[in-house]
């Protein structure tokens, strides 16, 4: 199957890292990382879950560390509507995710009901609330971003705390619309990009940038620039398109 061409500005081009695994699910939900900032790693944090943790399960997997995962979305009103939908087609996958959920959390993994943004409100907790409250003891710390589109609002902080990150994968939403802010990110962030996909669930625009792209970003590379792109280890986040071929502008 020909994959469809989107293109990106020259400055997310990631640098070589040899060293690259994928955790989470198959598709959607799934991320490219480098395994040896696992290894690095005291803490992950986690923003933005949904209905699907796969890939901080894969992660501990890999190494038994303190989780706290946030997202203000997973209420009980979040459960019941599942249930009642589950009941309605008499399917039972949602109750069984919903034990998933309870089984999983607990102990070192704690997940906590607030969204992530820099809004000062009851629902909402910033970055820095949360290194401060949460996260005094640890100083190596991996964080993992899918927030639609809240990221933007606090890229200073995760710039201002840079120092005590080991690696970032992120989900940039909108990206044909905040290019400069990812570049100004980029530029003032000291870890490096080392891996990029495009979501195929996010339309294109007349220049054929994509809306939605994942961002693995690193302290382990090679500075030697990546040439081709999807990765063999990446996936069409919708199974039922084809990938996305990035296109780097020069």
């Amino acid at each position: 199957m020909n994959l469809k061409i989107v293109k990106l500005p020259s400055f997310l081009k990631p640098l070589l890292n040899n060293n690259l695994i994928r955790l989470g699910s198959f598709n959607d939900g799934g991320y490219i990382v480098c395994e040896s900032d696992i290894n690095d790693s005291d803490l992950l944090l986690s923003f933005g879950i949904n209905d699907d943790w796969s890939f901080e399960k894969n992660f501990l997997e890999k190494k038994n560390i303190h989780c706290y995962a946030f997202d203000g979305s997973l209420s009980k009103k979040f459960w019941i509507k599942n249930f009642i939908s589950a009941l309605t087609k008499l399917e039972f996958n949602n109750l069984k995710k919903y034990i998933d959920f309870k089984n999983f959390f607990k102990n070192k993994k704690i997940f906590i009901k607030k969204y992530v943004s820099n809004l000062q409100n009851e629902n909402h907790i910033t970055l820095s609330e949360i290194l401060d409250t949460f996260c005094s003891e640890f100083n190596k710390i991996f964080l993992k971003i899918d927030i639609e589109g809240s990221e933007y609002r606090i890229l200073d902080e995760i710039i201002k705390n840079s120092h005590r990150i080991t690696s970032l994968v992120i989900e940039f939403h909108d990206t044909d619309l905040n290019f400069h802010k990812i570049e100004q990110f980029i530029d003032k962030f000291s870890l490096k990009v080392i891996h990029v996909h495009a979501n195929n669930y996010a339309e294109t625009n007349y220049a054929l940038n994509p809306s939605a792209i994942e961002v693995t970003f690193s302290r382990n590379y090679i500075n030697q620039l990546v040439q081709n792109l999807p990765n063999s280890l990446d996936n069409p986040n919708d199974k039922f398109k084809s990938d996305y071929k990035i296109q780097f502008l020069s």
